[in-house]
């Protein structure tokens, strides 16, 4: 039992990783599904039986996942709410945010993100002049040079 324990844990441990995409938890999950069922499917004396434990840690987990990317879809939809009062380097750094979202976030609210992105994106295209200075801005010094080398090549003024 005191092994079981162990793995249990240790899987639980290992599902519980933010970082991983949908796929990889779901993947992940069936993956370690198998290797416990394996490890474990044989021992008539354990208390807790691999399918029903997986069930719970994938029902607990995933609650817990889907809980995490609703709080970071509505943090990002509150912030748009002000982008029309947003100067260039706000809505930009909101911009590099969505453009950015956790590993967690559900399908659901990946469309609710686009819907987000493309007003944050409509808000930087009135102010394209100072989103590109901005842009600009955020270059290294090395290529900020090239880029104004580059520039005055390439660009005839009218």
């Amino acid at each position: 039992m005191k092994r079981a324990l162990q793995a249990y844990k240790r899987y639980y441990q290992q599902l519980r990783d933010n970082s991983l995409s949908w796929r990889d938890f779901k993947s992940l999950a069936e993956k370690l599904r198998r290797e416990a069922e394996t490890t474990f499917g044989e021992e008539e004396a354990l208390p807790w039986p691999v399918d029903e434990v997986f069930g719970t840690f994938i029902n607990n987990i995933s609650k817990q996942r889907e809980e995490k990317s609703l709080a970071w879809i509505e943090s990002i939809e509150n912030d748009v709410l002000n982008i029309g009062k947003m100067s260039v380097a706000e809505a930009n750094r909101l911009h590099s945010k969505a453009s950015n979202p956790p590993a967690i976030l559900t399908d659901e609210h990946a469309i609710r993100l686009s819907m987000v992105v493309n007003s944050i994106e409509a808000r930087l295209e009135s102010l394209a002049l100072e989103w590109l200075i901005e842009k600009f801005k955020e270059l290294p010094e090395a290529s900020q040079k090239k880029f104004l080398e580059t520039i005055s090549k390439d660009v005839s003024v009218p």
